[in-house]
C-alpha cells in the first residue's frame, strides 16, 4: 500500500467528504441508512485509504462550473450614458438653447459602437 493512503486524515479532508456524501445523498445515488453508515464511517476514519472506501461505489462528483463573470461594461456604460444625459441636460438648461438635446441622439448612435468595440 502507498504511503499516501496511509496518510492521516485533515479535518478538512473529512469535511470534503461529508458534503461529498451529502451530495450524493441530495441527488438520491445514497439512501438514509447508507448515507447514515457512511457518515459516520467518515468522522471515524483515520487514513485517507478508510475514506476512499467510502467512494468505491460512487461516481466522481463533478463540481460545478464556475459562475460566468460579470459583464465589465454594463457599469461603464451606465456611468457614460449618466455622464452625456447630464452634460445635455446642464447645458440645455444654463443655455436655454434644446439643441443639445441632439447630444442625446448622438449618444444613440455611440453607445452601441462603444459596446461591439468593448467586447
Amino acid at each position: 500500500m502507498s504511503d499516501s493512503a496511509q496518510a492521516r486524515l485533515s479535518a478538512a479532508e473529512r469535511e470534503r467528504a461529508l458534503d461529498e456524501l451529502t451530495r450524493h445523498f441530495v441527488i438520491g445515488r445514497l439512501d438514509a441508512a447508507q448515507f447514515d453508515e457512511r457518515c459516520h464511517r467518515a468522522i471515524e476514519a483515520t487514513t485517507k485509504q478508510q475514506l476512499a472506501w467510502l467512494f468505491t461505489d460512487l461516481p466522481a462528483y463533478a463540481a460545478p462550473p464556475p459562475p460566468a463573470p460579470a459583464n465589465p461594461i454594463a457599469p461603464r456604460l451606465a456611468v457614460i450614458i449618466g455622464a452625456i444625459l447630464s452634460f445635455t441636460v446642464v447645458l440645455a438648461l444654463t443655455s436655454g438653447n434644446w439643441a443639445w438635446w441632439l447630444l442625446l441622439v448622438g449618444a444613440a448612435v455611440v453607445v452601441p459602437v462603444y459596446v461591439r468595440i468593448a467586447r
